[in-house]
Formats: structure tokens, C-alpha cells, sequence
């Protein structure tokens, strides 16, 4: 292969070594899905940031993965998409326990990261965040009035009395002027739990609530979607709360990407033991940001968008370098599809 300012010849086999080199180390027990997407992030870092991969999963590990940014990178903020959202990440760590450091500055297959990068440009800007938000339910928001990120209710006994959180959630007002709110969970590769939590203040919320078929139903606490359930019954218990407003509504969404079956399967089994899946809805990441590339209207927003789908949705970008990836692998180990778990890098 010639090249095509010298004239030189080149090596293909140099070429795909030299882009293994950058992409760095996989890991072998991914499942396809997640595979995949450790291969974008692995791309987007070698591509786009133009840094060195980092070591993980902990900021005491020494093994490197083409997924975690290096300390000084992620101190920089380069795991965020846009200005400004590193100073949201400080504040919110300094406002309490929620955010994982290591894991939201440095891992950039995590979904902590995905989530400020979606929803930080909007805590400090209402007028983005009811353009952005209305774009997902035009008939129903008129004004935000809030944005938080891994928002808890407190004081925690008086809701489910453990530690779930939001990773997102958005106060409102209806186009009707009655309050309503978004409890929103990300996800980008984990699954919804890797325990089995279950206590009698579940199903004292649970029983409390006409969002379930059979309230002592055993199978809500399923370890397929056990966070799920435990983040509907949160926002079950903001409607039960006795401070909350008679008229106010409120949702669960799951924010995914479109690939994601095992979310979507999860999504669709738990549904089915729901009275109404009203309560719980699921916007995917590709129609996300299309709705969002509509109502971008300033250059650094328009930037943003793009940025949100080059890196979380457009998997063709990176589709060379999974192709060397799969063809680097050997034969005798192929990929699994076992279910993953938290402690995965």
C-alpha cells in the first residue's frame, strides 16, 4: 500500500497493529453489546481526545483499559462533552455523597458520565432546560423549574429509607401550570443491579401505590431490574410524600441506548407487572439527541448535540476499529454474552 503524500510504501499489518496500540487493552469478559461499546469509547478516546488510555477499574488499579482516562486526563474534565459541566460535577461532589469520582471523571464507558453530559448544561440554564426537555414531551412541559443530578430525597426515612437516588431529576411546571416531575435513570452499559434489595418499606410504599399489579408480587424485586423498581418506588414515594402538592404528577424514565436489549428486555418484563406503564417510560439515546439537534440553536449547543451522538450513538464511526478488534481476537475465546456485573471496568 502506497502513501498517498510520499509515495512510500506502507504496511497494513503496522496500520492495524498501530491502531490496536491506541484503541488499548479490551476486556475479555464483556458480553457482545458491551464489548462494543468499551470499543467506541476505547475510539473516541484515541480519536477524538487524541489521549492515552488509563488504568481502572479503581484509582488504585494498575491495569490499563481502553476505557478509563489517564489521572491527569481526568482530572482536565476530558471525560465531558462541554464547558461547564466539569464545575457542575465539582459542585455536585462537594455538595455530598452521590457521585463516584474516579468512576464519573475517569471511565468513559460508565454511565455517570453519560448522565451529566446529557442533563449539567441544562442544572444552571432553565430556558435550555425547557427548550431541551419540552423537545422530549411538548404537550406536557411548560417551564422547568429544577434540574438536579444524583438527587435524593431527604431526610431518607422518610421515603424509602436507603441510599437510591436519581441519577437525574426534573421539577416542572405542566402546560396545564400543575407541578410535575421527571426521576430519571441512565444507562449506558450497566445493568440495573447486581443484588437483590428488598425490605417491608418497599412494599409498605408499594402496596401504597396504584402503579402495581400485585404489590407483594415477589418478582418486583427480580435482580433484572431490581434498581429499576427500587428508583419507581423513590418516585412513588415523592407522590405519597405528605409535603407534595395534591395535584402533583410524576414519572420514571430510563434514558438507554438503542442497542441495549438486555435494558429494553428488562424494561419490557417489568412493565408487565405494572397496573399502567404510564408511570415508567424509556427514551433511547438516538431519538433523544435527534429531538435535541432540533432545538439546538446556539454553535456550542448544536456542538454539544453532535458531540452526545458521535460518542454515545453513532457506533459506525468506530466501526473500523471493532472489525481489528474481532479479527484480533482469538478463536478459542470468543465473546460472551454473560451478565455483567458492577465491578466490571
Amino acid at each position: 500500500m502506497a502513501d498517498a503524500a510520499s509515495g512510500a510504501e506502507t504496511n497494513p499489518h503496522e496500520e492495524s497493529d498501530h491502531l490496536l496500540e491506541e484503541l488499548g487493552p479490551q476486556h475479555d469478559g464483556d458480553g457482545l453489546f458491551i464489548a462494543r461499546m468499551r470499543a467506541h469509547q476505547s475510539w473516541w478516546r484515541a480519536t477524538r481526545l487524541g489521549v492515552p488510555c488509563g488504568t481502572g477499574p479503581t484509582a488504585t488499579s494498575t491495569t490499563r483499559y481502553g476505557n478509563f482516562l489517564t489521572a491527569e486526563d481526568g482530572r482536565r474534565g476530558m471525560n465531558f462533552l462541554r464547558p461547564g459541566i466539569l464545575d457542575v460535577v465539582r459542585s455536585r461532589m462537594a455538595a455530598g455523597p452521590g457521585v463516584e469520582e474516579f468512576r464519573c471523571l475517569h471511565n468513559l464507558l460508565s454511565s455517570q458520565p453519560l448522565c451529566f453530559n446529557l442533563f449539567a448544561p441544562l442544572v444552571n440554564d432553565s430556558e435550555a432546560a425547557t427548550r431541551f426537555l419540552s423537545a422530549l414531551l411538548p404537550d406536557e412541559i411548560g417551564q422547568v423549574r429544577g434540574v438536579w443530578i444524583e438527587h435524593s430525597p431527604s431526610p431518607k426515612w422518610e421515603y424509602l429509607n436507603d441510599a437510591t437516588a436519581f441519577d437525574a431529576f426534573v421539577i416542572y411546571d405542566r402546560l396545564d401550570g400543575m407541578p410535575a416531575f421527571l426521576a430519571i435513570e441512565t444507562k449506558l452499559s450497566e445493568p440495573f443491579s447486581a443484588h437483590v434489595y428488598d425490605t417491608p418499606r418497599y412494599r409498605e410504599i408499594a402496596r401504597a401505590s396504584a402503579a402495581f399489579r400485585d404489590a407483594d408480587d415477589p418478582n418486583l424485586a427480580d435482580i433484572s431490574w431490581n434498581q429499576l423498581w427500587r428508583d419507581h418506588l423513590l418516585a412513588q414515594a415523592l407522590l405519597q410524600h405528605p409535603s407534595a402538592p395534591e395535584a402533583l404528577t410524576g414519572r420514571l424514565v430510563v434514558v438507554h441506548h438503542p442497542a441495549d436489549n438486555r435494558c429494553l428486555a428488562a424494561l419490557t418484563d417489568y412493565r408487565a407487572l405494572l397496573a399502567s406503564g404510564v408511570t415508567v417510560t424509556n427514551w433511547s439515546l438516538d431519538w433523544l439527541t435527534d429531538q435535541w439537534r432540533d432545538v439546538a440553536v446556539e454553535p456550542d449547543e448544536e456542538g454539544w448535540v453532535a458531540a452526545l451522538s458521535d460518542r454515545y450513538v453513532d457506533l459506525p464511526l468506530s466501526e473500523g476499529a471493532w472489525s481489528r478488534l474481532s479479527a484480533s481476537t482469538p478463536t478459542s475465546s470468543p465473546i460472551t454474552s454473560t451478565l455483567p456485573t458492577e465491578t466490571n471496568p
